[in-house]
């Protein structure tokens, strides 16, 4: 009796060691679903928070203000011959070098911005008919303005491109830019399919092939020589959309680096220049020469885009000044339009500007700048305010629907005739 007993108390026991091994297990079942609940109810909250409208870099806004200005320096200087007159090996061209190539990677930083801006950007037809549209009637009051006061006589291309700028490539930026937005969603949707290892490779075989080869041995190829065409605003905009993505190694340095990284590599962008000026005096230029680095395309002037970018998106700027620099940079494309228009660039030759002294070349160019970009921006926001009077945006967005159904109809038709075929 008393061995069946203790049998009894053993199996009770052992009954009641699984059934609190049991409800352990049920315990833990439950909170785990309770986490499983607040996780997936606290994973909501980032996807409330990405419909919510994302506060505007002004950093970013300021660059293209910046770029801007650029393209004024780079056109005043190339239409005043400035530092291709002044003699060689002399302090004031390697000066006037040093405002050359600052200038001169306006493309390369418009073209970089506009694509780390654009590879989250939705793709619609109407900002291109609207920006066809404003370019289309600046170019004919500057034309029609230009050929009353002018004295010259004009040809049938002049009289083309009054009405049809996109088609022609005086505006070799505008028409690059339009052609660009048409390959903008196919580009995005490569890099976001690319992993990061990939899209490097990608940019590295580009800096490598498009930019160092043809500077550093001066040569044309792959037809890269040629930086006003459409293919290089392609690069430009890979680059950006690659920052964007999968980020740069620039990025771990602070603003300080970045601003002496940047000068350093300005500075020795002219010292290439200068042994290039060295070869020429002993005539060794036939040999070899470092001129390739006056493109705009060479690899040192791509790393000082590169640090632009990534100094200007950290920028912090007050909300103030960031208001009224967010007004003024959607005017900063039509600056180039209004100021360089191909029989207005007369007007903005600067004479004997090769024999001012070095402050006063400098304050030329600053004052030139603020000038023809006031002139400018005041013009476009009376167009913007005129625009939004007749309600253009309107009209554009109708001719875009327009564009757009014509398109899906007659890709439609060719749907139908391949499956009626088969």
């Amino acid at each position: 009796m008393e061995n069946n007993t203790e049998k009894q108390t053993i199996k009770n026991n052992n009954l009641d060691k699984e059934n609190s091994i049991l409800l352990n297990i049920n315990n833990k079942n439950n909170t785990e679903t309770s986490n499983l609940k607040n996780i997936s109810y606290t994973s909501k909250l980032p996807i409330q928070n990405e419909n919510k409208p994302k506060k505007r870099n002004h950093g970013l806004d300021l660059l293209r203000l910046l770029g801007s200005f650029m393209v004024i320096t780079y056109h005043l200087m190339e239409r005043s011959d400035c530092n291709f007159r002044i003699p060689l090996l002399t302090y004031k061209r390697y000066y006037s070098l040093i405002i050359f190539f600052w200038a001169h990677k306006c493309n390369v930083v418009f073209g970089i911005l506009s694509g780390y801006v654009g590879l989250n950007s939705r793709h619609k037809i109407q900002p291109i008919i609207l920006l066809m549209i404003s370019t289309t009637i600046y170019s004919l009051i500057i034309q029609i303005y230009c050929m009353r006061k002018s004295k010259k006589k004009y040809n049938y291309s002049h009289y083309f491109f009054m009405f049809f700028p996109a088609c022609t490539n005086k505006y070799w930026f505008y028409t690059s830019h339009i052609g660009l937005l048409f390959f903008t969603p196919y580009i995005n949707l490569g890099i976001k399919n690319l992993n990061k290892i990939q899209s490097n490779k990608i940019c590295v075989s580009m800096y490598i092939l498009f930019s160092f080869i043809v500077s550093f041995f001066n040569s044309e190829v792959f037809g890269a020589r040629n930086s006003v065409i459409l293919f290089w605003l392609i690069v430009y905009y890979y680059y950006g959309a690659h920052i964007k993505c999968h980020g740069i190694f620039l990025e771990k340095y602070s603003k300080l680096k970045l601003f002496f990284i940047y000068v350093f590599c300005l500075l020795f962008n002219v010292f290439l220049i200068f042994l290039s000026d060295l070869n020429k005096i002993k005539g060794e230029d036939k040999y070899y020469s470092l001129y390739g680095f006056f493109l705009q395309t060479n690899p040192v002037l791509l790393i000082c885009a590169f640090c632009e970018l990534i100094f200007f998106k950290n920028l912090e700027i007050n909300d103030f000044l960031g208001k009224i620099i967010s007004k003024i940079a959607p005017s900063c494309f039509f600056i180039y339009i209004l100021g360089f228009n191909p029989i207005a660039s007369d007007y903005y030759r600067i004479y004997y500007i090769n024999d001012q002294g070095y402050l006063r070349m400098l304050w030329t160019f600053i004052y030139k700048n603020i000038l023809i970009a006031s002139i400018c921006l005041l013009i476009d926001f009376v167009r913007r305010f005129i625009f939004n009077i007749l309600n253009i945006s309107f009209v554009a967005e109708k001719i875009a629907q327009l564009f757009e159904y014509l398109i899906d109809k007659c890709f439609n038709n060719e749907n139908n005739e391949i499956s009626s075929v088969k």
